[in-house]
């Protein structure tokens, strides 16, 4: 035997599978012999033709579709959610939809009122800091007023001046801006003096004693 038969040989012993051993083989549909019959050149140009036409056709729809996607992506947010339903004829809404639909409306709501209530907040503020420096400031002025005697006090002390430096001077129905306009510098340094020497003699007075 040659060497080529030897091989020939054993590549059919290798393929060979013992009879009962073969796997069921389920033929070819008529449609798929028909689809898969290459040698027709006709066959073969329709399909062609056919496969174009439809790339073509796909084409377009996936133009048309691009083009009706820009347009929705353009539409500004509506602002209900029954906006969402457009384009859904005959669809019956369910109670999860319509819980759904309340809840976007309640969130919706509650953005613009906590956006309103930010908006007021903020003026409410601007207006108050005028109003706060001057509190501060009022506070500050009668700070300063305290350290000053009443009027009650002022009226009593130029009574008192005035007495001392001015016995005979009538004080009893006048206001205290009519006894201010009868006190002068010299009356007031006189009603000093002398309660400087009264004090002096009240201490000789206790230190005799």
């Amino acid at each position: 035997m040659s060497e080529e038969e030897t091989l020939r040989d054993g590549r059919l012993s290798f393929n060979y599978i013992p009879s009962g051993k073969q796997l069921p083989r389920t033929p070819p549909l008529t449609s798929v012999k028909k689809q898969l019959d290459f040698c027709n050149e006709d066959s073969n140009e329709g399909l062609q033709q056919s496969a174009e036409a439809g790339g073509r056709g796909q084409d377009d729809d996936n133009q048309n579709t691009t083009f009706d996607f820009n347009a929705f992506g353009t539409k500004p947010e509506a602002e209900e959610p029954n906006s969402m339903l457009t384009g859904m004829k005959g669809y019956q809404l369910t109670q999860t939809d319509l819980e759904f639909m309340e809840k976007i409306r309640a969130e919706k709501l509650l953005k613009k009122l906590q956006g309103d209530l930010e908006e007021v907040q903020r003026s409410l503020k601007k207006e108050m800091m005028p109003l706060e420096l001057a509190s501060a400031s009022k506070k500050k002025a009668e700070a300063e007023l305290q350290k000053f005697p009443s009027c009650e006090e002022l009226t009593e002390w130029v009574k008192l001046v005035l007495k001392m430096t001015s016995p005979s001077a009538e004080t009893t129905d006048l206001d205290a801006k009519s006894l201010l306009a009868m006190v002068t510098v010299n009356n007031i340094h006189r009603a000093q003096e002398e309660k400087r020497r009264e004090l002096t003699r009240m201490e000789k007075m206790v230190a005799n004693n």
